[in-house]
């Protein structure tokens, strides 16, 4: 894959927070770009994206359909998001097209679930959380090509409430629970009862953790062959070594330029 990063830009790029274990899946339907974005790790993540696609993005909610829109800004020719997932969350991300393009971009702020807001003048309204132990809410970005930092004070700050650890005591709301991801191990038909597979204190760590949505089957690794030599826009018409047969050790001289061909 590092063959290909290096010659066609990634359909998503991570440019603020931690990139390991940050998913997606790319769609075009109907015109519109759709983008399905998955944190598979057990912690709250927060991100800023970019977007090869260029439109406008809302969050879309696939099980009940409403979407609502989001901060974004225009970044390289580029649709620049900021994310926030909760632990082994996703998100559907639907770009539809502009009417015009924000001049107000945030790339460094200490505010939760924020959005900028710009009127019909062009004037810009920053709206979001801030934990109370915070003294300042700050951002940074870019405005109309020229960088900018706000800072305001905490008016009402409080130092942080710390809970006991004991005497809590949990529940479940309503009569069901959406699960996410889950263990699992293979094994043959029978062998779960004896093994103890149901039994609360079997300890199942070892075992996989996979998703239970069907995006789980998305490839997510893949074998590249080349890069071929293409001179005059002539390679497509030209049958290289690999494509009459298949061995991932094999590598290959190009006849002209006598450069090297990986077939992994």
């Amino acid at each position: 894959m590092r063959v290909v990063d290096q010659n066609i830009r990634p359909d998503v790029q991570i440019v603020s927070g931690r990139a390991d274990r940050l998913l997606y899946l790319h769609r075009i339907k109907e015109g519109r770009d759709l983008y399905w974005i998955v944190n598979d790790t057990d912690q709250p993540r927060k991100a800023t994206l970019s977007l090869l696609a260029r439109g406008r993005p809302g969050l879309w909610d696939p099980s009940t359909g409403r979407r609502r829109q989001m901060t974004y800004w225009v970044q390289e020719n580029c649709t620049s998001i900021p994310l926030e997932l909760d632990a082994w969350d996703a998100a559907y991300v639907v770009l539809q097209p502009e009417e015009s393009v924000p001049r107000t971009s945030v790339l460094k702020t200490n505010l939760n679930s924020y959005a900028v807001e710009e009127d019909a003048s062009g004037k810009a309204v920053l709206r979001g959380n801030l934990v109370s132990s915070e003294a300042t809410a700050y951002v940074e970005g870019m405005r109309s090509g020229k960088p900018y930092r706000v800072e305001v004070s905490n008016k009402e700050r409080v130092d942080p409430q710390v809970l006991p650890s004991e005497g809590w005591k949990f529940g479940l709301e309503g009569k069901e629970l959406e699960i996410r991801y889950a263990r699992e191990r293979l094994a043959p038909t029978g062998d779960g009862e004896p093994a103890g597979f149901a039994r609360s204190e079997y300890n199942d760590k070892v075992w996989s953790v996979v998703p239970l949505s069907p995006e789980r089957l998305t490839i997510r690794d893949w074998w590249v062959l080349g890069p071929f030599p293409n001179p005059d826009h002539e390679g497509y018409n030209h049958v290289y070594p690999p494509e009459t047969g298949i061995d991932l050790g094999a590598s290959y001289l190009e006849s002209d330029q006598q450069e090297p061909i990986n077939a992994t």
